[in-house]
């Protein structure tokens, strides 16, 4: 107990050290003027032959890789990653294609009669995508217990929110060759029917700035929807025990505000629907902070009992760079107002913070410049409108506003299989607007169709519901993230780890039948002497085997002919060993690819027991052989070693 409250001890006073530590606003502005320069974050985009597909079909893609912070093509990776995953998650194909010097790629996914009908997620990223938006899913020990080491099961547990992502349908193949009529889905069976949800109206709440305080008024985003997440139109009443003190309604896609000013007691919004009363409490006020409102080129900030002892800063950035810092100077009333300069068109982000690095409000705001709007491609057709499958047709494409030679990709289908879905945005909404939001953005070409009051309303009101940050401040305001896991990669790569192999039981070939079936023999040559011993006294013999657990289990054993006993494959990760960590010393990697006749051979040092080798590129088929041997140790004599061979495609 001395020893828990000893560490429990100086884990609070570090702590207590570090809330402390306060760096100077020029520090800070020193960070993020680096981190716009060094993580730059790319996007993609994928532009899709059409908007639905028949099993049998081939689905056909054209993308484009660019950077964020200027939207020109990417002049940093060079290979892209386009997946297609299962209605059930799970991959049916990755494709690896090269990413040209103009940032341009192409592939396709023929689709087998084997897939089943359903909705299927296209999914692209480059390598140095991976690196940014990373959420760790919780994991039980036992799931840990699966893996080598504690690093490949977090690395397993894990997804990324800022991946390109559509969701398309892929519908069964239809009974006539070219017979599109009907739709159908021919599903996976399962074992289990998920039942329907209960109809049930549901509401969040999002403060400006992040959070409401006491004694200020504050501005409150709210969204309602329903069971499934489909927007609900409602109108409501905001209470404080038995008053009422502000109406409230929804404007566009169940969104709307409200204005508040909070008093320590609790307040609830309350809606009828379908017959049914709702009643949702707000967000708890904070006795100290500050609110945040944007408009009309200022950032107005209320504040309340913010700490004397250090300063507070603003910044701008969009897409991850850095446009606007200054020092924020509060008046005797906590008020401050700070003007903003011409900002780029697309989602910022203005965060007021102190010089302890925490931040006080955040909010993201749309800009639009229109300086993309002439940017239009005209194609006049040929006088008819109706054509024939396969016929040629002649186009004669425009494209305005455009000063030098660029490249265009035109996707030309059947209106008969048109799908109507709230996915209606191009290019320049993916990545202006719902690239920068979490989850799905509905009908995004909408709040492009006009700049009007209506049509701005419903563009901030979508701010400050889906306002998710995809540049987090902290990390870009700290140094200590400048340095990234993965590299932009101009060429295959192949990297791993160097572990110490350790010493197993021998493996029988009766065990190898098994193994199928989940489960491995325990000691089986072990078990078979014992039970040739059992069998001369005509005593059972006990073994004891450890599991994962640490916990002992006795199996009792007898001469039945063909009678063997079996435990579980986790048990084997005790002779495998749990965690296993990296080499204490580095050691020499060989890699060799063979491509047909030719064969391609390196050999380096690792690098914290990690290594990393381009592969030249190639087309088809590979063989990749991997060994690795301590500096001293000859070619013929492993000190350790570890053969690969793995196939390329």
């Amino acid at each position: 107990m001395r020893r828990l409250l000893l560490l429990l001890t100086i884990g609070i006073a570090a702590l207590s050290a570090w809330a402390e530590e306060q760096r100077t606003l020029d520090d800070i502005k020193t960070a993020l003027e680096q981190a716009s320069v060094r993580q730059v974050q790319e996007k993609v985009y994928v532009h899709t032959d059409n908007m639905c597909y028949f099993v049998g079909d081939t689905l056909w893609y054209k993308a484009y890789v660019v950077r964020a912070d200027d939207l020109k093509f990417t002049d940093m990776s060079r290979l892209l990653y386009v997946e297609l995953l299962s209605p059930d998650g799970l991959l049916v194909e990755r494709q690896t294609v090269v990413v040209s010097d103009k940032g341009l790629s192409c592939g396709g996914f023929a689709l087998p009669d084997s897939l089943y009908g359903g909705y299927y997620e296209l999914r692209a990223y480059t390598r140095w995508m991976l690196n940014f938006n990373v959420t760790q899913h919780r994991y039980s020990r036992t799931d840990r217990f699966s893996f080598y080491n504690n690093q490949m099961a977090r690395d397993y547990f894990r997804q990324w929110e800022g991946l390109y992502s559509r969701v398309l349908p892929i519908y069964s193949k239809p009974d006539e060759a070219g017979d599109f009529t009907y739709k159908r889905f021919y599903s996976r069976p399962k074992q289990r029917i998920q039942k329907p949800k209960k109809e049930r109206l549901n509401v969040n709440f999002f403060p400006e700035g992040g959070s409401i305080v006491e004694g200020v008024k504050s501005r409150v985003a709210f969204e309602v929807t329903d069971q499934i997440g489909q927007a609900v139109n409602i109108s409501g009443a905001i209470t404080r025990g038995d008053e009422t003190i502000a109406k409230i309604s929804t404007e566009y896609m169940g969104r709307g505000t409200f204005d508040i000013v909070p008093t320590g007691k609790k307040m609830k919004a309350n809606f009828t629907w379908r017959d049914k009363h709702y009643s949702f409490t707000l967000p708890e006020a904070e006795s100290a902070g500050a609110v945040m409102r944007v408009g009309e080129g200022k950032v107005m900030i209320a504040s309340k009992m913010l700490p004397k002892d250090c300063q507070y800063g603003l910044s701008v950035m969009c897409r991850g760079v850095l446009k606007h810092f200054c020092q924020v100077e509060f008046d005797a009333q906590g008020n401050a107002v700070v003007d903003l300069p011409q900002l780029p068109t697309g989602v910022n982000n203005v965060t007021l913070f102190d010089t302890r690095g925490k931040v006080i409000a955040d909010r993201l705001f749309f800009i639009n410049n229109h300086d993309y709007d002439g940017h239009a491609i005209t194609v006049d057709l040929d006088s008819k409108n109706i054509f024939s499958p396969y016929s040629k047709v002649s186009l004669n494409v425009k494209a305005q506003g455009v000063a030098e030679p660029t490249n265009i990709s035109i996707a030309v289908r059947d209106t008969r299989t048109d799908e109507a879905t709230y996915d209606n945005g191009d290019i320049m909404t993916d990545l202006l607007l719902s690239s920068e939001l979490k989850g799905f953005v509905a009908s995004p070409a909408y709040y492009f169709e006009a700049d009007d009051e209506k049509h701005r309303r419903a563009l901030d009101l979508l701010m400050m519901v889906q306002g998710w940050r995809k540049y987090k401040w902290q990390e870009l305001s700290d140094t200590a993230f400048n340095t990234r896991r993965y590299q932009p990669e101009t060429t295959l790569t192949v990297e791993g780890s160097v572990h110490r192999m350790l010493s197993i039981n021998e493996v029988l070939p009766e065990e190898i039948a098994q193994w199928k079936k989940g489960v491995g023999m325990i000691g089986f040559k072990e078990m078979e002497e014992a039970q040739d011993a059992a069998s001369l006294s005509d005593q059972p013999v006990e073994s004891e085997f450890i599991s994962t657990e640490d916990i002992s289990v006795n199996v009792e054993t007898t001469r039945d002919e063909g009678n063997l006993e079996y435990g579980s494959i986790g048990s084997a990760n005790e002779d495998l060993g749990v965690n296993q960590r990296s080499l204490k010393y580095e050691v020499l990697v060989e890699a060799e690819l063979a491509l047909g006749q030719d064969i391609v051979a390196s050999v380096q040092k690792t690098n914290e027991s990690k290594f990393l080798f381009q592969i030249p590129p190639f087309y088809g088929n590979a063989f990749l052989k991997m060994k690795a041997y301590k500096e001293k140790d000859s070619l013929k004599k492993y000190g350790i070693c570890v053969g690969i061979e793995v196939l390329i495609a």
